[in-house]
């Protein structure tokens, strides 16, 4: 890899083959250094992806036709046993030139019609996490986005060239967005609002019913379906509230929606049982039944590790005084005797 590399280059190293099917973690972390910062490594890099996945088109001669059509009239015209030597070279130039301009004019329709529909409908590029794993993603202008358990997001292949980069959510993640150039900037869409980004840190929940959208460093702008736009300032969370159609914004929670990119959980000074029982079923795709009713009364203080869900319940175990049980996709509560 240097600053020659080319896309055959790629196609034919079975190392980035690796980073593109996942296969071997210390080709994909290889591959991600080695075009982080570098947008147009990154673009490279995407360009022969769709190359071995066949995403380009098939070859096209849309001048076959012509061409035959030219070679049956030229060969009627002429006559190779009587033409003097002069004639013969100078046809044979002009037949040069004739198929010269026919190549060009082929590769010129390719390129056009592959640009024009690379405008039209670009071939989107998703990421994704499964049970119990969390991921960091470079994007393409060098910003990032963490996905939390069960999470995706997905992005058109010619992100670069829009002045609205968009970028779909589905689950939750933690983005670090790049300041972007003059005229352009980041949008993330969930089911049911836009967050329009220039340069932050931010935490998206998408999971939950009532979206939570927490703003770490930086300034967003956040608008709903029904036309309502707010404007985040650091340090501000915003919760969905479903009685009243509108958010709330509070200024005591970036810590906790943050911290679980670290691993970790930060309860902060009291976290109420009910917002740890959702984070558990949310995080681990689990339902958990609370044995007595006493322990929703509970709240949860300081950081616990979450590098499973078998440490996870061990420690809220010793720190709730309550007894977590797991059969298969159920977790059951209960209070210590």
């Amino acid at each position: 890899m240097n600053e020659n590399t080319k896309i055959e280059d790629l196609i034919r190293d079975q190392s980035f083959l690796n980073w593109m099917q996942e296969t071997n973690e210390g080709d994909v972390n290889r591959w991600n250094d080695w075009c982080k910062d570098r947008p147009d490594r990154y673009e490279l890099m995407l360009e022969a992806k769709a190359v071995v996945q066949g995403l380009i088109f098939t070859d096209i001669d849309p001048t076959h036709a012509d061409t035959n059509a030219s070679w049956s009239r030229l060969k009627s015209k002429i006559d190779t046993s009587s033409e003097r030597p002069q004639a013969r070279a100078k046809r044979g130039r002009r037949w040069f030139v004739l198929v010269l301009l026919l190549c060009m004019l082929s590769i010129l329709t390719y390129f056009s019609i592959k640009h024009a529909q690379r405008d039209i409908d670009p071939e989107p590029i998703s990421y994704h996490t499964g049970l119990e794993e969390s991921k960091t993603f470079l994007l393409p202008d060098g910003s990032s986005a963490t996905l939390n358990t069960n999470s995706s997001i997905s992005f058109p292949s010619n992100y670069l060239e829009q002045q609205e980069r968009v970028i779909t959510l589905a689950g939750e993640a933690y983005f670090n967005i790049k300041t972007q150039p003059q005229g352009v900037h980041v949008v993330v869409q969930s089911e049911d609002y836009d967050i329009k980004v220039l340069g932050t840190e931010f935490n998206i929940n998408a999971k939950r019913t009532i979206p939570i959208i927490s703003l770490i460093e930086g300034s967003i702008q956040l608008s709903t379906e029904q036309g309502q736009v707010y404007d985040l300032q650091e340090g501000q969370t915003a919760t969905y509230n479903l009685s009243t159609m509108d958010f709330d914004i509070s200024d005591n929670q970036s810590d906790y929606w943050k911290s679980w990119t670290k691993r970790i959980w930060s309860f902060g000074n009291g976290t109420p049982m009910s917002e740890v029982l959702t984070r558990i079923e949310e995080t681990f795709s689990v339902s958990c039944e609370v044995k007595d009713a006493l322990i929703l009364e509970k709240s949860a203080s300081g950081d616990v590790s979450v590098e499973s869900k078998e440490v996870l319940f061990e420690a809220l175990g010793e720190l709730l005084d309550v007894e977590f049980s797991i059969n298969k996709g159920e977790v059951t509560i209960s209070a210590l005797e």
